[in-house]
């Protein structure tokens, strides 16, 4: 899946999942107009943040 595509007016809408088994992107939410991105880091103390972010640089 090429990322870029979901990207308008320099905003990339994002539903990020917090405590998953890995880090992946899971595909693109028609309704919502957002990405859906699992995150293996938990939400506490930025860590879920952080390792999206670190993600996003990846892709």
């Amino acid at each position: 899946m090429n990322i870029e595509q979901y990207v308008h007016n320099n905003t990339l809408a994002i539903l990020a999942k917090p405590n998953a088994p890995k880090t992946e992107l899971l595909g693109y939410d028609e309704s919502r107009k957002a990405v859906k991105i699992a995150i293996a880091a938990p939400p506490d103390k930025n860590k879920a943040n952080e390792a999206l972010l670190k993600f996003l640089t990846r892709v």
